[in-house]
């Protein structure tokens, strides 16, 4: 019988403490990452993949994987995004809603996807953009239009791309809220316009 996160409350209540003073995002302060892999460990999920605030976990009887980040105005954009258009073949299924581990640690469900090797550098981005611009396909029409609204955040590389079982190509996180001088692109903080998220 697999267990999940609602019947393993030790894990997360230590987890959660483990993070609790990690209440601010900080771009330079990874340390809430620390105990995380032993801790799924124990309830059956191994890491995936980890990216500069995620890390994704999958459990081999779950359809979907789990990613627990610190918080990000830019990737929830995208989330929003991908709620609010869930029969676009471009973008993932997200399963529920973001869950608030506290103030500035969250997790989100996701549908299982997988990486394709590329040798060639962007081929995803453009195989995308060309959808849209040379055969006006809706579904790449309205990610690209939204990828253009939100052009100061965009983070487009193969990477942002994986694939699901039927080889279909989904764009998973095209945004990054960029730190230079001490400054956020945008507020980090400021989650008045993606309370529908939660």
């Amino acid at each position: 019988m697999r267990q999940n996160l609602v019947e393993a409350p030790v894990a997360v209540k230590r987890f959660r403490e483990y993070v609790k003073p990690h209440d601010v995002v900080d771009p330079l302060n990874q340390h809430w990452r620390g105990t995380l892999p032993e801790l799924m460990s124990e309830i059956g999920f191994e890491s995936l993949g980890i990216g500069e605030n995620a890390v994704v976990f999958g459990h081999p009887t779950y359809p979907y994987v789990i990613k627990i980040f610190m918080k990000d105005t830019a990737y929830l954009r995208w989330v929003s995004f991908c709620m609010r258009h869930p029969r676009n073949r471009y973008v993932p299924k997200i399963r529920g809603k973001v869950i608030r581990i506290t103030e500035s640690v969250m997790a989100i469900r996701m549908e299982k996807l997988h990486r394709r090797p590329t040798t060639m550098d962007y081929e995803y981005v453009a195989k995308l953009y060309e959808q849209a611009d040379e055969y006006g396909e809706a579904d790449a029409n309205e990610v690209v239009e939204y990828l253009e609204d939100n052009n100061s955040l965009l983070d487009l590389h193969n990477g942002n791309f994986l694939f699901d079982t039927k080889g279909q190509m989904k764009l998973i996180d095209p945004f990054y809220n960029y730190y230079r001088g001490g400054i956020f692109t945008i507020n980090p903080n400021d989650l008045s316009k993606l309370t529908h998220v939660f």
